[in-house]
């Protein structure tokens, strides 16, 4: 038996396509309020969904788009850290500033939405964090 996630916040990093946008839907269809960080907008929309332009790597933005989430609705019950960056150049020709997006994307990314979601999660009695990856 799956919980009743009818109502509940939930913030998906990188849901405007792919395996994100797949999971928001999800959660959608399941009636929970589901907003988006994304640095590209979604080319979909549906009832219950919001978008919030945040660059997971970037702190400032980050905490703002979490305090703004927990402003509107009270709650924060749900983090999928889905959010990721790759890049295809052999690890010889990779050069640093290409490693550092990767990184700060796919790592810091996680540790910045979480650091700054738990917190409001924890003055509501808990929540879920899902860290995402594939290749």
């Amino acid at each position: 038996m799956y919980p009743d996630l009818k109502g509940k916040v939930v913030i998906v990093t990188g849901g405007a396509q792919g395996i994100g946008e797949a999971i928001a839907r999800r959660f959608l269809e399941e009636g929970s309020r589901v907003v988006i960080f994304d640095v590209k907008e979604p080319v979909w929309s549906a009832d219950g969904l919001i978008f919030m332009r945040v660059d997971v790597s970037d702190p400032v933005q980050v905490r703002g788009g979490v305090d703004e989430v927990y402003r509107r609705f009270g709650r924060i019950d749900i983090l999928v850290n889905n959010a990721g960056v790759e890049s295809y150049a052999p690890v010889h020709e990779l050069n640093e500033s290409e490693w550092d997006r990767v990184v700060n994307v796919n790592l810091k990314g996680c540790l910045l939405t979480s650091k700054y979601a738990i917190p409001y999660m924890l003055k509501n009695g808990g929540g879920v964090v899902i860290n995402i990856a594939s290749v």
